[in-house]
């Protein structure tokens, strides 16, 4: 059994201030003129209990006349009692009086049962907690429980007119109404389940026809990998080789260079070319003919000169000994200018031999870069612009990485790669250590959604689209604290109060930033400096796992 017990009222339309009884031991009669305020009080309690006075208006107009110097605002608590709990609703606009729990009342809504608040997050979900209490919509309450005036007319009626007035006063029209939308809405779904068979015909037909080239080009794209792969790697052995060459080469330059070569031949070509002037010499001396020397010989003697004709003699003799030693000597110095020659051509070879491997070396490590670079250029125009379409719609930005999957059938399924995704497990774990921690709640995101919750209802958070604002936020990764005086919402259509934030961007080794994580509180506090520090640790841990 459902029964109303009291109402207070204050600063709703002309009633300054009103407590009332609703359950008495007798019968209530308000009487006084019209226009005196007696449906005003029935209003109040119809707005209490659904924010909507009997009139189906839901802001309340309190009038000015009545308005004392310290009005505070509209507020309207109503007591009712079903089966054995005791129920209490406080609704207040604009409202400066402070309630129960310490706080103004502002626009809020509050329920009651056996002195606990009912705790339903928004509005319109604390308004069906409340019908559901009472077992009663708006509609129901106003067409039975506030039903009275017209019975006399409606008795007087004929048939028909009574079908329309009870339609009226039942709120049956709507059935008729509800059906032409029902119908409306029936035929423009028809309509886009048309249109969606067809596109998706459409798409189907394209597929196929796209599937076959799809296939090719990736089995390219995997034979061009393979190709550039096994290219590199060849290339790099050849390289290593090279070096190896190289490095002994250039020994072997270091050590003809050290035995100062140049300098040797040089020297070497020097003194042969005396011994060549030697040999000469002395040929010239001992190249006389033996008439003349005879000759020669015999005027001395003759003339007495012996002293003479003996150094002749000597001077003949020596130069003739002399010219088989320089001889000699001449020709085992040319063999070692030989020598050195060739040492010499063989130290330019291997400096050509170095220059050319370097050379090697450099067209190796410019082929390496090239390969790459490279990319393969596969997708037409038309792919590319799909391409887009899809990462459009899917909220996949230009560099964003992809998994790429087939299904048997051979459909293609594109998935957003998220990095910090690969640590959804271990980011709940943390978060919910963190929470533990702290006493608040903490949220994880990646960029695109919520991967962990703690400290906070998980069917409200996880897995929830982020908002745009802490998308942007995140995007310009930038440190949002609650002292900033502007809370945002962290997923779409968050409808939590919340009265304090702390939200941290969290940057992978790489630099790239990757999601955030935040601690909020709905309570009325002041997050300390050791809460922020402690969250920016938390949001490089994060990051570090991420490679």
């Amino acid at each position: 059994m459902l029964t109303f017990t009291t109402m207070n009222v204050v600063g709703f339309c002309s009633i300054e201030n009103l407590h009332i009884p609703l359950n008495p031991s007798c019968t209530i009669l308000i009487k006084a003129p019209n226009g005196k305020g007696k449906s005003t009080i029935l209003s109040a309690l119809v707005w209490a209990i659904y924010g909507k006075n009997l009139k189906g208006v839901s802001e309340v107009t309190t009038w000015e006349k009545v308005r004392p110097k310290d009005y505070q605002g509209v507020m309207v608590e109503v007591f009712f009692q079903k089966g054995e709990h005791i129920y209490k609703i406080i609704r207040c606009q604009k409202c400066n009086i402070v309630l129960e729990d310490g706080a103004k009342g502002k626009d809020r809504l509050i329920l009651m049962k056996d002195n606990e608040v009912v705790n339903v997050k928004g509005k319109n979900k604390l308004q069906d907690a409340i019908n559901a209490e009472l077992g009663l919509s708006y509609t129901l309450f106003m067409n039975s429980i506030m039903f009275g005036q017209g019975i006399k007319r409606l008795i007087q009626e004929s048939n028909s007119d009574k079908k329309k007035i009870f339609e009226e006063v039942f709120d049956l029209e709507f059935l008729n109404i509800a059906k032409g939308i029902a119908m409306q809405d029936k035929n423009n779904l028809l309509a886009q389940a048309n249109e969606v068979e067809h596109q998706s015909a459409l798409l189907k037909k394209e597929l196929e026809a796209n599937k076959e080239a799809y296939f090719d080009l990736r089995d390219r794209e995997k034979g061009f990998k393979e190709k550039i792969k096994s290219e590199r790697r060849e290339l790099k052995k050849d390289r290593e080789d090279l070096t190896k060459q190289l490095i002994k080469k250039q020994q072997q330059l270091k050590d003809e260079v050290e035995q100062s070569l140049r300098i040797k031949i040089k020297k070497h070509t020097d003194y042969v070319d005396g011994l060549k002037s030697k040999i000469k010499h002395n040929r010239n001396i001992s190249g006389v003919s033996l008439p003349d020397f005879v000759k020669k010989l015999k005027i001395q003697l003759d003339k007495g000169h012996y002293k003479r004709a003996k150094e002749s003699v000597d001077i003949i003799y020596k130069a003739i000994i002399n010219s088989d030693k320089l001889q000699e000597e001449y020709e085992d110095a040319l063999g070692r200018l030989d020598e050195l020659r060739t040492t010499n051509d063989k130290y330019k070879r291997l400096q050509k031999e170095c220059d050319d491997i370097a050379s090697d070396i450099a067209d190796i490590d410019e082929e390496l870069e090239k390969l790459k670079q490279e990319k393969l250029k596969v997708m037409s125009p038309k792919y590319k612009e799909k391409l887009k379409e899809i990462r459009k719609t899917l909220r996949i930005r230009e560099g964003d990485p992809l998994e790429i999957f087939t299904a048997k059938d051979g459909e293609v399924i594109l998935k957003k790669y998220s990095p910090i995704g690969e640590l959804n497990e271990f980011s709940q774990e943390y978060a919910e250590t963190l929470g533990e921690i702290l006493g608040q709640g903490v949220v994880v995101t990646d960029l695109d959604s919520i991967i962990a919750v703690s400290k906070l209802p998980k069917k409200d958070y996880k897995e929830k689209s982020i908002s745009n604002d802490l998308e942007q936020l995140i995007e310009n990764r930038v440190v949002k604290h609650s002292n900033d005086n502007k809370i945002i919402p962290l997923y779409k259509d968050d409808s939590t109060s919340y009265t304090g934030q702390i939200i941290m961007p969290i940057i992978s080794d790489s630099g790239d930033c990757i999601g955030s994580i935040s601690v909020v509180t709905k309570e009325n506090e002041t997050f300390s400096e050791d809460i922020e520090k402690i969250l920016k640790i938390a949001a490089s841990f994060l990051g570090k796992q991420v490679q």
